[in-house]
């Protein structure tokens, strides 16, 4: 009835199995908020579920962690929600626990800040929608399309950052403040800016050598993190020089930026 899996699991047994591990964690983070000895006990029942977790997974065929075994079971795409839904369930678990041993936290509500807008984005809420239907296109379809956005965005930032290089003037460095944090606020942003594009692509790229590794080290994953580093950083660094951005509002775009300097946009 069911399509049967590499493990030798239907995807109808697998899709309970997730549900039981995604389940467990939902109660013990339930626990964890509304009992009154939740500051004792809430590290070692983290750890007891996580020794849990681990030996069920464990105990799976061919499969060691929840990823491999949903990419085993159900497909790449599933296992990708799947990892990254367990990897933010496991960080806002453990970061009230270990926030003070944390230089980088992810922003959420306790730090005042929170990673979702109280706000609807419209125009994002459609550009993911149409990113689905996108997906569902055969594999060529949805290599051109996104090298075509790719392109077009690169060129975008380019011909932003020309007309930004001639108007650039150190002076708006000082009047902003820009180095108030020192060496080390250049350095948290630095390490802010690699986590935030890299992510992704490294957790995946892991994943992948974990479940088969290769003998020789690869360099295309290190070398795009290098050459997308250091365009992030002229952008970044010629934008901050064409204007004082401590005089501009959260929500000003880059052509706005460059019609409040009297520059055409690019």
């Amino acid at each position: 009835m069911y399509p049967e899996s590499s493990t030798g699991l239907s995807a109808a047994e697998a899709v309970g199995i997730m549900g039981s591990f995604l389940r467990k964690k939902r109660i013990t983070e339930k626990f964890l908020h509304h009992s009154e000895f939740n500051r004792s006990l809430g590290l070692p029942l983290t750890v007891a579920l996580a020794v849990h977790m681990a030996e069920l997974s464990a105990a799976l065929p061919k499969n060691c962690v929840l990823y491999q075994f949903t990419f085993a079971s159900l497909g790449e795409l599933p296992a990708f929600l799947a990892g990254w839904t367990a990897v933010l369930d496991a960080n806002l678990l453990f970061r009230r626990y270990l926030h003070q041993f944390m230089s980088l936290p992810l922003m959420h509500r306790d730090s005042g800040m929170w990673i979702i807008s109280d706000e609807y984005d419209f125009t994002a809420l459609m550009a993911a929608l149409i990113s689905v239907f996108i997906l569902c296109c055969n594999l060529r379809v949805v290599g051109t399309i996104s090298l075509c956005l790719v392109v077009v965005a690169v060129l975008m930032t380019a011909s932003c950052t020309m007309v930004g290089f001639f108007h650039a003037d150190p002076q708006n460095w000082i009047d902003a403040n820009f180095f108030r944090f020192g060496f080390d606020g250049v350095l948290r942003a630095v390490c802010a800016l690699s986590v935030a594009f890299t992510g992704v692509d490294a957790a995946s790229y892991l994943f992948d050598e974990t479940r088969s590794p290769r003998r020789k080290m690869p360099v295309l994953l290190p070398t795009l993190v290098t050459l997308l580093s250091l365009f992030f950083f002229i952008v970044v660094m010629i934008f901050s020089l064409s204007t004082d951005v401590s005089k501009l509002s959260a929500r000003t775009l880059v052509p706005e930026m460059f019609s409040v300097l009297n520059v055409p946009a690019a």
